[in-house]
């Protein structure tokens, strides 16, 4: 409040001024806080100039520790406060010595941690955005590998050098590392966004084909995006036959016939090299998460058909949980009636076909009021409020259906119109202004009266535009009128142009 009743000069508003006081003490103390960590972002009372422009390259180098994220927090609030008051960088700066002497110390930042490899962070974040890496430790019949010792490494670069995450690092979660795999020969973290790489070792075991290498190490891995479905292959003595998959549920049981859709397909018995069937066709996509969890894209195709999984250990036998149905996407021939108010409420016949219950209907880009599957080939809907002719569409689970002209609904609305009724132009300066009047069908607009000199008028679908630079100051009225076949709409409209 003492900030504001100084003020940034007397020209401003009290509302204003109390915007930049607070904004002024919001970049001020992020600073403090960016100064207190070591920052680079200059003196705590450098000015808002200095600070605006050292934060990002902080930010670049520091993402996700707490004094960073706390000034990017208050450096958006401050510029929201700015941009919705009005004021400039400029203007804030004269606030910004009164703000920073209003200000108590920061609080005191968090005691620090510095491994070997990797930027500091402090030992207690606030919140810290974490992605997942997780996977599979199998032997190379593709069981998994039970009893097995996993360690995530970390850099701050693709090429190294990695070091192992120590416990009690906020950018770890569970903050356990290594892991012992279970019976399923899973491990998984949560992870800061970084570089990592993974790896794995278990008395008598080694790498693949490499006797003499007791550990395996997965690629090079950033987060995010999430990397799910890692594999770790260690050759084991006494490895047990490669298992046969079973597929035990789909997340989808039906999808679009034109393929493309992602099913999460759960069981048992998957390994790294799995590939999917949806009935005769190979899957366009796989991703194996773990020992009982995979992702497939569907390829295109036609009725129910069984997801099967097939590895070295053979392939899932057909069941009813593993069943999939391709859906057609529907189609719509005909509406009736083709229109109705603008304000909604019409009840709406959608004929056409592959209907079924669950489809969406939209008229143009709005969700139908209500919507009542009859069946197969025809739907009852509610029009929403709209405004001239929209495409009704029909959704379910095997797409949208296309536009055509049969499908076609025209919302009637008597035009009104919508611009202002005042516009103000300058003597020998551009000018431009658009008269607007929606209505369906589309109104025919005209005028009347005295247009200043050096301005035209050209006509548009419910609208008119006046440009020009006009070449007399004076006021100029104009009569305009707005007319379709239910109803006329008239305004008066007012041209200042001032020398």
């Amino acid at each position: 409040e003492s900030c504001a009743s100084e003020g940034a000069g007397p020209a401003f508003p009290a509302a204003l001024n109390r915007s930049l006081a607070r904004t002024a003490i919001d970049l001020t103390q992020s600073q403090s806080w960016l100064a207190a960590a070591g920052g680079a972002a200059g003196e705590a009372t450098g000015g808002a100039a200095a600070f605006l422009n050292g934060l990002p390259g902080y930010l670049a180098g520091n993402a996700f520790t707490l004094p960073s994220l706390v000034a990017a927090g208050a450096l958006l609030a401050a510029l929201n406060e700015l941009a919705r008051a009005g004021a400039s960088v400029r203007e804030l700066q004269a606030d910004w010595g009164c703000a920073a002497g209003s200000l108590s110390a920061p609080p005191a930042l968090p005691s620090t941690t510095c491994p070997p490899s990797g930027a500091c962070y402090p030992k207690a974040l606030l919140f810290t955005p974490l992605v997942t890496p997780s996977g599979t430790v199998e032997d190379t019949n593709g069981n998994p590998v039970a009893g097995a010792t996993v360690t995530m490494l970390e850099s701050v670069g693709a090429i190294g050098p990695f070091s192992a995450l120590t416990a009690g690092n906020p950018a770890l979660g569970p903050s356990a590392n290594p892991q012992v795999t279970g019976a399923d020969g899973a491990f998984g973290w949560d992870l800061a966004t970084g570089w990592y790489r993974a790896t794995v070792y278990k008395q008598g075991c080694n790498a693949p084909g490499d006797i003499g290498q007791p550990m395996v190490s997965s690629p090079v891995f950033r987060v995010p995006p999430p990397q799910a479905g890692l594999v770790l292959t260690l050759s084991c003595p006494g490895e047990a036959p490669p298992p046969v998959p079973a597929v035990l549920t789909l997340s989808a049981a039906a999808g679009p016939a034109a393929g493309g859709a992602r099913v999460d397909v759960q069981g048992s018995g998957f390994t790294s090299s799995s590939s999917v069937t949806f009935g005769a066709k190979k899957a366009a996509e796989v991703t194996v998460l773990s020992a009982t969890e995979l992702v497939a894209t569907t390829p295109a195709g036609a009725g129910t058909v069984d997801v099967r999984v097939t590895t070295s250990g053979g392939t899932s036998p057909a069941a009813a949980a593993d069943r999939y149905t391709y859906v057609a996407a529907p189609a719509v021939t005909r509406v009736t009636p083709m229109t109705g108010p603008g304000a909604g409420g019409t009840v709406v016949t959608v004929t056409g076909t592959g209907f079924g219950p669950g489809d969406q209907v939209a008229f143009g880009t709005a969700s139908a009021l209500a919507v009542a599957v009859a069946s197969a080939t025809r739907i009852v809907a509610v029009s929403p409020p709209g405004l001239g002719p929209v495409n009704v569409t029909v959704t379910n689970v095997g797409g949208v259906s296309r536009t055509t002209t049969s499908d076609v609904f025209s919302y009637l609305r008597k035009p009104a119109f919508t611009s202002p009724a005042t516009a103000t132009a300058t003597q020998g300066k551009a000018f431009s202004f658009t008269v607007s009047a929606p209505g369906y069908p589309v109104p025919v607009l005209t005028w009347s009266g005295k247009l200043p000199a050096g301005l035209r008028i050209k006509a548009g679908k419910g609208a008119l535009v006046i440009s020009g630079k006009p070449s007399a100051a004076g006021s100029f009225v104009l009569h305009l009128t707005a007319r379709n076949s239910l109803g006329t709409a008239k305004q008066a409209l007012t041209i200042t142009v001032k020398r």
